[in-house]
């Protein structure tokens, strides 16, 4: 009887042990997402942090998936800890639900958070005026309605707004705007011109460069033939509109919404033929120029066309111009076989500058090969040695030039990388 109560006291034990030892595995195993994942409301082209934890992170490791695809640590979105970091929002790359993934590496579970979106606010790079009604320009006669459309896309809440020969047009008896359309009532000869449109969202202001230029005919009345177009030059460059108009006495040339008429001076000359010429073009000459048909009868209406004048510009390729960012005056420090990307953002400029990238023997990178350029990204698979040197992102326009190169330094030893502060920027030094 002792020997039998032994036995099972023995056995009691060892099975009071396993369970406990069972459920203090099971409690170190088990956890929750603290926090989830939120959506959040962020503007194109800026930048977002999706924040991801749980309650016990012993042996867990995190990753993050977009619509249930792995998201690959890049220059532009990549991980650090369990939360991920996106530095230029693209509401193309970007749509759809981001989950963060939760894995325990000894128990092999794995667990998904809930899923997160972001509301990506952004406004196109292009606006027009299009006719709308009626369909072709040529049925617009006097007394008829005009209906025109500003097409510039975005995300909801786009508000609009409309100007005539650059002023902007408020709702009357004969005018009403619905939405993006503009609708004017009963045309008279007075509303000939150039109507625009301007779009504005959370993400921007979006003025539109192709435009609608109204021409209603009559008799006596000047007539215009060849409309001023804009223009951009550089500054201290020349600058001509031409405008030419049937059934003008003459022809008469006004700045911004200024009631002086610009006279021939040793800047502003105004030729027979009714082009305007602005020598030595400067900032303060930027903005709407109108011409002016004036008929031989005070009794007809004049007619007027606008055009702008812009002054051509490009900002310096910086630090900050570069995802991820570089240090000034130091090495760019990567392992031999690893893989080098880095993308050169465009600098602010007008026109927008194109971009491209040049090699340390100061060649024009293409997009193919084993040091290629996908867009304005430059990538290098397998690094090797004779990698080595400095790579320079140039960007140009009309204005002139802009560079900027990054020394890269390609390490045969083992590298360690360390994240300093809040600016996200990478260290990485020699392990001897």
């Amino acid at each position: 009887m002792g020997k039998m109560y032994r036995t099972f006291l023995v056995g009691f034990l060892q099975t009071m042990v396993i369970v406990w030892l069972a459920g203090r595995t099971l409690g170190q195993d088990s956890f929750y997402f603290n926090p989830h994942p939120k959506g959040q409301t962020v503007i194109n082209g800026h930048s977002v942090i999706l924040r991801c934890n749980v309650s016990n992170t012993n042996h867990i490791v995190f990753c993050w998936t977009l619509d249930s695809h792995p998201v690959l640590n890049g220059t532009r979105r990549f991980q650090v800890g369990s939360n991920l970091y996106i530095t230029r929002v693209d509401r193309r790359k970007d749509s759809g639900e981001f989950k963060c993934i939760a894995t325990n590496v000894t128990s092999g579970i794995s667990l998904a958070s809930q899923g997160a979106q972001l509301d990506i606010q952004w406004i196109s790079d292009v606006a027009e005026v299009q006719l709308h009604n009626p369909p072709r320009e040529k049925d617009l006669v006097p007394g008829r309605e005009l209906v025109l459309r500003c097409k510039a896309d975005g995300s909801s809440n786009i508000s609009y707004e409309w100007f005539h020969n650059g002023n902007k047009i408020s709702r009357s008896n004969r005018v009403s705007i619905r939405h993006r359309r503009l609708h004017i009532h009963k045309l008279t000869l007075e509303d000939n011109g150039i109507y625009s449109c301007r779009g504005v969202n959370e993400a921007g202001v979006l003025e539109s460069t192709n435009n609608f230029a109204l021409r209603l005919k009559s008799k006596q009345v000047p007539c215009i033939l060849k409309l001023p177009q804009d223009v951009t030059v550089r500054k201290d460059d020349t600058a001509v509109f031409d405008c030419v108009y049937e059934n003008a006495v003459s022809v008469q040339w006004y700045y911004h919404n200024k009631e002086a008429i610009l006279h021939n001076s040793s800047r502003f000359i105004v030729y027979p033929n009714g082009s305007l010429v602005v020598s030595r073009v400067r900032a303060s000459d930027e903005g709407i120029y109108r011409c002016v048909g004036i008929s031989a009868s005070k009794d007809v209406p004049q007619q007027a066309y606008v055009a702008h004048l812009k002054v051509a510009f490009l900002r310096d390729i910086t630090e900050d111009s570069f995802e991820p960012p570089v240090k000034s005056g130091e090495k760019t420090v990567v392992p031999q076989n690893g893989v080098f990307e880095i993308a050169c953002k465009h600098p602010v400029g007008h026109p927008k500058p194109r971009i491209w990238w040049e090699g340390p023997d100061g060649k024009v990178i293409s997009d193919a090969g084993h040091v290629r350029v996908d867009g304005t990204r430059l990538i290098i698979h397998a690094v090797a040695l004779s990698d080595s040197g400095f790579y320079t992102c140039t960007a140009e326009n009309i204005a002139g030039q802009k560079r900027y190169s990054v020394d890269l330094y390609v390490s045969g030893k083992l590298i360690k990388c360390a994240l300093l502060g809040s600016s996200l920027s990478v260290h990485c030094y020699n392990l001897v």
